[in-house]
C-alpha cells in the first residue's frame, strides 16, 4: 500500500481540483489560449520519495533498489560539503616544486593525481597527472618527433602541464557539480568555502558514491574503515560524518553547525579532549581514541543491539 494519507487526501480533496481547473481553463478561455484537453499531476520530488520509502518498507522494492533510488532522489538537496575530502586530508604541493620532487610526493603514495597550490593551499592553480610528469622527466625516446613528451623541456615548469580544475562552492548541490564534471570532462573539482578559501576537493568518483554507495578510491583515506573491536565497540575516523553514523546507530544525532563525529565532540567539550576522554552525545557514550592536532581523528562507540548487522562485511566473509 502506497502512502495511503495521500491517497485519502486526494479523495477529500477532489472537488476543490475540479472546481479550480475549471476555473483555469475558463480564465483560459478568456484571454484567448486553448487549454489542454487532458490534465496531469506533476509530483513533487519529496512525494516520489516518500512513495519509494513506503514501497521498499511494503516489499514492493527490494533493499538495495529502494537505496539506489533514495540516493538518486536525494542528489540535489545533498551538499557538496558533505562529500569532499577535506583541506586537512589533502596531499597538494607548490606548483613551482621541480618535477622530479612531485613524481616523488606522488610515488610516496597511492595518488595518480595532485593538485597544486600557489603561495598557500588556499589557491589551488591547477592539477598535475603522474602520467604528464613521467613524460616530461623522462622526454620522448630518442629519435621520435611530434610527441606529447617531445613537446616539453626536462625541467620545464609543471605550469604547462597542470590542468585547471573546476570551482565549485561547498555548498553547492552533489548533482550539479555531477554534471558539471561530466559536462566538463574532469575528474576533480575543488570545493571553495564562503570565505574563499579551499574547503577540500571532490572527485568524480565520489559523486557517484552517492548513488552506487563505496567505490575504492584514491583520494580515500584507510582511517574511514569501520573496526568492531573484540569488546564490541566500533572504532571510526573522527571525520565519520553523522548522517552515515545515525543511519548505523538507528538514531537521529544532530548537532547545528556540525558535519563530522569528531567536530560534534569539540562542540560538545568546548576543548580539545585528550586520548581516552569519555563524551556522552545524546544517546551515546562516545571514547576518544586518538588525537591529531587539534583534530578528534579516531573514536569509538558502543554498537546498541542490532546496529552490528549494519556494517559493512568484507568480501567473502559470511553474513
Amino acid at each position: 500500500m502506497l502512502v495511503s494519507p495521500v491517497n485519502w487526501a486526494m479523495v477529500f480533496l477532489r472537488p476543490l481540483i475540479w472546481f479550480f481547473n475549471g476555473s483555469g481553463r475558463l480564465l483560459l478561455r478568456l484571454v484567448g489560449l486553448r487549454a489542454v484537453s487532458e490534465g496531469f499531476h506533476i509530483h513533487a520530488p519529496e512525494e516520489i520519495l516518500m512513495m519509494v520509502q513506503e514501497s521498499g518498507a511494503g516489499g514492493v522494492l527490494q533493499e538495495g533498489e529502494t537505496e539506489l533510488l533514495e540516493n538518486t532522489l536525494q542528489l540535489r538537496q545533498r551538499s557538496l560539503r558533505h562529500v569532499i575530502v577535506p583541506r586537512t586530508q589533502l596531499l597538494a604541493a607548490p606548483v613551482d616544486l621541480p618535477p622530479a620532487d612531485l613524481l616523488r610526493l606522488l610515488a610516496e603514495s597511492s595518488h595518480s593525481r595532485l593538485p597544486l597550490y600557489e603561495g598557500t593551499i588556499d589557491n589551488i592553480v591547477g592539477v598535475v597527472h603522474l602520467k604528464d610528469l613521467l613524460c616530461l622527466e623522462i622526454g620522448p625516446e630518442p629519435g621520435e618527433e611530434g610527441t606529447a613528451a617531445g613537446s616539453w623541456s626536462k625541467g620545464e615548469s609543471v605550469r604547462d602541464l597542470m590542468r585547471v580544475p573546476p570551482y565549485v562552492p561547498e555548498s553547492a548541490s552533489v548533482f550539479n557539480v555531477f554534471r558539471q564534471l561530466q559536462a566538463e570532462h574532469f575528474h576533480m573539482a575543488v570545493a571553495i568555502d564562503e570565505y574563499g578559501g579551499t574547503a577540500g576537493i571532490v572527485t568524480f568518483e565520489d559523486l557517484i558514491e552517492e548513488i552506487f554507495g563505496d567505490i575504492a578510491d584514491e583520494f580515500d583515506a584507510d582511517s574511514q574503515e569501520l573496526a568492531l573491536a573484540s569488546d564490541g565497540r566500533l572504532h571510526l575516523a573522527g571525520d565519520v560524518d553523522l548522517e552515515s553514523l545515525s543511519h548505523l546507530l538507528g538514531s537521529e544525532l544532530d548537532f547545528e553547525d556540525v558535519e563530522t563525529v569528531g567536530g560534534a565532540i569539540l562542540a560538545e567539550l568546548g576543548a580539545i579532549p585528550e586520548k581516552g576522554r569519555l563524551v556522552q552525545l545524546q544517546d551515546f557514550e562516545f571514547r576518544v581514541e586518538e588525537v591529531s592536532g587539534y583534530a578528534v581523528s579516531r573514536v569509538s562507540v558502543a554498537l546498541p543491539p542490532g546496529a552490528e548487522a549494519k556494517l559493512p562485511r568484507p568480501e567473502g566473509q559470511p553474513e
